[in-house]
């Protein structure tokens, strides 16, 4: 298990990269054949999404897109439901 000290905090790996990696890798083989006969558009929300994306896309063998979107919530405001 990995320990890593950023300043004064300490983080230990809960989930290794190359397992991560395969799970990624296994849904991007899913969506290769769930999707093989159409031109998906991935639609990845900034910034927290970015480095997921990016490694799901390097599985995708199929054509595609992608695009980015940022989103951001301010505090103090109200949503109001239509």
């Amino acid at each position: 298990m990995n320990i890593i000290k950023i300043k004064d905090l300490t983080f230990k790996t809960f989930i290794p990269e190359k397992e991560i990696l395969q799970h990624v890798k296994a849904v991007a083989e899913e969506i290769n054949r769930d999707l093989a006969d159409k031109n998906p558009l991935f639609l990845a929300v900034l910034n927290g999404s970015f480095v997921f994306a990016a490694d799901l896309l390097r599985y995708i063998t199929i054509p595609c897109e992608i695009s980015f979107v940022k989103l951001a919530s301010y505090q103090g405001t109200i949503q109001q439901e239509k």
